[in-house]
């Protein structure tokens, strides 16, 4: 993943900040946002098509079904800030709620997955979240046994969206 500046026109914020490189405190702008937002996206869906949750929009049990399946432990405390805090912010706002932290940084290898930054907040280590995130899913892919269930329950969430949005999407295709 490469860096890029930021354009002058981003107000400063914490929640931005934690993506400077503290050696030269220059600004660095990075993809952490989106890198973490994606990543929230990997394991809300493969938590739901892997795990025993039977509605897809239940966001906090895909979050605990895919974490029960890491090989990494991930405490029940740190889920809930993830998923409450950190995931609804970024999806709903696009920064962490409360004025939280997340830090995309080759400093953090060591840190612990949310960690203290040093002005002070709480902060989510999204290389530590990259690890977590890489291991439990090549952990699912290679369990053979969960394929038919997560193939039925893809399959499945398709025919629900079809039923929700199909129409929509006729209605507009026959207008363009």
């Amino acid at each position: 993943i490469t860096s890029s500046a930021a354009p002058s026109t981003i107000p400063p914020t914490t929640t931005t900040e934690t993506t400077r490189n503290p050696a030269d405190n220059v600004k660095l702008y990075r993809l952490t946002i989106p890198v973490t937002l994606s990543l929230f996206a990997i394991i809300d869906s493969v938590g739901f098509l892997s795990g025993e949750s039977t509605k897809p929009n239940e966001t906090e049990k895909n979050f605990k079904e895919f974490f029960k399946q890491s090989p990494v432990a991930v405490s029940i405390k740190d889920l809930e800030l993830i998923n409450f805090v950190f995931r609804q912010g970024l999806s709903h706002i696009y920064f962490p709620k409360l004025n939280l932290g997340i830090s995309y940084h080759s400093t953090n290898q060591s840190k612990k997955l949310i960690f203290k930054a040093t002005d002070g907040h709480l902060t989510l280590n999204v290389n530590a979240l990259v690890t977590i995130v890489i291991k439990t899913f090549e952990l699912i892919k290679d369990n053979k046994e969960l394929y038919e269930k997560m193939e039925k329950k893809y399959q499945d969430l398709v025919e629900v969206y079809l039923r929700k949005d199909g129409d929509k999407i006729s209605a507009y295709d026959s207008e363009v």
